[in-house]
């Protein structure tokens, strides 16, 4: 039997809290990933009716690959698992999109993704034009939080 999108889902999020400064580490994680990808895809592509719930699951490890593709389906599922009432999916939604944004050179729209340059963390670049009444229909904080987040994660 296979395993469930659930328990991908936790192992995703356990390696979420690992050391990824560790370049060993960071191998490992990368590895696991790449076969949880491979999951989801097998499910996605079973036929299978998933829950609201599954689709987020999915949304999020899809969210933690390296391709556009791959961001533009979390993306999706996202969307399909908000619409159908599964509210922690709205973060979800503006996260896969600003990451696919990203993949393109483009700017985010919500400002739900940071990078580290030159030691120190910072938001990525984002659109101007949203509005905080925007990001907090998706549950994102306000541009002025994000950037004091930014400024924490650097002094850690």
């Amino acid at each position: 039997m296979a395993i469930s999108l659930k328990k991908l889902f936790q192992q995703d999020q356990e390696d979420r809290k690992l050391n990824w400064e560790d370049p060993t580490v960071r191998k490992e994680v990368v590895a696991r990933d790449r076969k949880r990808l491979q999951q989801v895809y097998w499910f996605i592509n079973s036929n299978r009716e998933l829950s609201p719930k599954d689709k987020y699951f999915a949304a999020m490890i899809l969210q933690h690959a390296d391709k556009p593709e791959d961001y533009q389906q979390a993306n999706r599922l996202a969307k399909e698992a908000m619409e159908d009432g599964y509210n922690p999916a709205k973060w979800l939604y503006a996260a896969t999109l600003d990451r696919y944004l990203l993949s393109q050179k483009k700017p985010q729209l919500f400002g739900t993704q940071f990078e580290k340059k030159g030691g120190k963390w910072q938001l990525s670049k984002y659109e101007p034009l949203t509005t905080d009444k925007q990001r907090k229909k998706y549950g994102v904080p306000p541009i002025k939080e994000q950037l004091k987040t930014a400024q924490k994660l650097s002094k850690q």
